[in-house]
């Protein structure tokens, strides 16, 4: 997991790297890293701001940034979107959902739904994988061979992750679905976003 975190306070008093990223390590034996799939990321505007070169010719992090930041003369920004594709498709959606509030608001509702859906599909996998590991061992241990033992894990996995990524897909959809409602989305726009029925929906 990848957080990045853009802060418009000035995070950390000292030096002026403007970027900094942290991982978890052992406290007292520094070199043991409990894991290199996650890393906190920091980016810290105000020491951006203060930097005198802005490397946007070769700099990836600092065309985002100057694109980013309301501060950024425009010519700048104009320069770093037709150096980048991903700035200027970045580009045309903030002009799509700024057009009006309607809009953007359906879009952030839009953007949260597919975070709350694909967070809820990834804890359905990681269930689905543990219960498809007990269900398998023990069939295949009531086999007694290993043969069995092995094809009945297998099944065990693949039945237990199907169970589990449905049961969460389903809830994850479902929650979705609810707090759209309660935003006051329409029914029928929410029937159309999540493949859920009308009925469904209603007595969420």
């Amino acid at each position: 997991m990848i957080t990045i975190n853009i802060l418009d306070y000035e995070f950390l008093p000292s030096g002026e790297d403007f970027h900094t990223s942290f991982h978890i390590y052992e406290d007292k034996r520094r070199e043991i890293l409990l894991t290199d799939a996650l890393e906190i990321h920091f980016i810290d505007m105000v020491k951006f701001r203060r930097q005198k070169e802005k490397d946007i010719q070769k700099d990836a992090l600092h065309r985002w940034l100057t694109w980013f930041d309301q501060n950024s003369p425009r010519s700048q920004v104009e320069e770093a979107i037709k150096m980048d594709s991903g700035i200027q498709k970045a580009e045309e959606k903030m002009a799509y959902v700024s057009r009006d509030k309607e809009a953007l608001r359906v879009y952030q509702m839009r953007e949260m739904a597919l975070s709350d859906w694909t967070s809820g599909l990834n804890h359905a996998r990681r269930e689905g994988r543990q219960e498809g590991r007990q269900e398998g061992i023990q069939e295949g241990m009531e086999k007694g061979l290993r043969k069995g033992r092995q094809e009945g894990m297998e099944k065990g996995v693949q039945k237990g992750m199907e169970k589990g990524i449905q049961k969460g897909r389903r809830e994850g959809i479902e929650a979705v679905a609810a707090r759209l409602k309660k935003s006051g989305i329409a029914i029928d726009q929410i029937a159309e976003a999540t493949g859920l029925s009308v009925e469904d929906i209603a007595a969420l």
